[in-house]
């Protein structure tokens, strides 16, 4: 019995020691300067966001079951490939057409929209062309786009609407 009361007291006083030491310990921590600002500004936080996206959409992208509007297009599959230089690759094809365009893309300041920059041909001149793509989902290995497709000048979608992909 007098041997479990001396165990049962040095167990209390090693926890009240160890208590007594944790409370030390966090009173020594270095407080931050109350007038300076630890919290990120909204543009450094928009910024990381971009950064982010701008990561998960490198690579290739594909909507393999690809159906046209445009009357002279076949369907077949529409596959991106965006680089991690600020250059992409669009190509519309199937068994009889295949349309290619190279141009540059980014984000928007704002990380709703992709800017998709590229020379199309246009009554036998290069002409400057921005298409632009809402930017609906995008996780993993999922792309969500809303847009009017036109690929090399060619009107594939004259209307908005969503085209999905996946990362192959």
């Amino acid at each position: 019995m007098k041997r479990q009361f001396i165990l049962t007291v040095n167990f209390l006083a090693l926890m009240l020691f160890s208590s007594m030491s944790y409370l030390n310990a966090s009173e020594n921590v270095t407080q931050n300067d109350p007038n300076e600002s630890t919290e990120l500004s909204d543009d450094s936080i928009m910024a990381a966001k971009i950064d982010n996206m701008r990561i998960a959409l490198i690579g290739r992208w594909e909507n393999p079951y690809f159906i046209s509007e445009n009357p002279s297009i076949k369907n077949g599959s529409l596959r991106y490939q965006f680089r991690e230089n600020g250059t992409y690759s669009k190509v519309l094809g199937g068994s009889e057409t295949r349309i290619e365009e190279e141009g540059t893309w980014e984000i928007s300041a704002d990380g709703k929209h992709l800017l998709m920059r590229s020379q199309s041909l246009c009554n036998g001149q290069q002409v400057a062309v921005t298409n632009v793509a809402a930017i609906k989902h995008l996780q993993l290995d999922e792309l969500v786009l809303e847009q009017a497709l036109c690929v090399d000048g060619v009107n594939v979608s004259a209307e908005p609407k969503d085209f999905f992909f996946n990362k192959y």
